[in-house]
């Protein structure tokens, strides 16, 4: 039987969207240390076979070549958040950071300018941006955290504590992200909003047959595409909570 990777790809394949060669474990390796993450297993698999072109995709192959053309090329590797006020919200779900460079030159201009990699920090900035914009600007403020301080500034450093102990979100396409690490099995595509998470797949294939292999609807998909029975739901850390409707209450 083909792997959840394996699959995910024959689905990006049939319904022709453009596939660049996929990486190699060492470059692999490099993303890994250069951002300070993890693939899972079945996110690793899946760049390895290939990687997806196209609006909404991150250029890993463009990201990976920028690194390894050595410094000065989106070298700021810190995961740091921003201040909630400048970030992209609401925008169009499927459309995420400008990565979806189609054409060689588009790629090589990419490179020059160190695009990719300035975009794709920005992209795993994101969750946890989202989630401190929610805190600053829509009370937003789990029970597990305690007392909220008066003091904006105050509240927000105590949330930057609670938030750095969260998985950190790798994205696949778009506001679709996977978990870093592995170990925990075959892990959701999670689509983040600030505090809005749904469930978009249980895992890799699953999320890409629903985005992308013409079912008629993705929250559908969420409930009827469950896991097989005697199978547990793979649970991420907050994240889940969230995206199983958690109240500042329940958190």
């Amino acid at each position: 039987m083909p792997s959840i990777a394996e699959q995910a790809v024959d689905v990006l394949r049939r319904r022709q969207i453009a596939l660049s060669r996929g990486l190699s474990s060492a470059q692999l390796e490099t993303i890994q240390a250069r951002y300070e993450l993890e693939f899972s297993a079945e996110h690793a698999e899946f760049l390895r076979l290939a990687v997806p072109r196209g609006r909404g995709w991150p250029r890993w192959d463009v990201v990976v070549t920028e690194l390894e053309a050595g410094p000065g090329l989106g070298t700021d590797s810190g995961l740091g958040v921003n201040d909630g006020a400048e970030l992209g919200l609401g925008v169009d779900p499927g459309a995420g950071p400008g990565l979806g460079v189609d054409s060689s030159a588009d790629a090589v201009a990419a490179v020059i300018a160190g695009q990719a990699s300035k975009e794709l920090l920005s992209w795993l900035r994101r969750p946890v941006d989202g989630v401190l914009f929610d805190v600053l600007r829509n009370g937003f403020w789990p029970r597990s955290w305690g007392t909220r301080p008066v003091e904006v500034a105050a509240a927000r450093a105590k949330a930057l504590e609670f938030l750095a102990a969260v998985p950190v979100l790798i994205p696949v396409y778009g506001h679709r992200y996977l978990p870093s690490g592995r170990g925990r099995g075959p892990a959701p595509v999670l689509s983040v909003v600030q505090t809005d998470v749904v469930e978009y797949g249980r895992n890799l294939a699953d999320y890409v047959g629903n985005e992308f292999g013409g079912r008629e609807s993705h929250r559908d998909a969420v409930v009827t595409n469950g896991p097989p029975t005697g199978e547990s739901r793979v649970r991420v850390p907050f994240w889940s909570a969230l995206a199983a409707g958690a109240g500042d209450s329940d958190l």
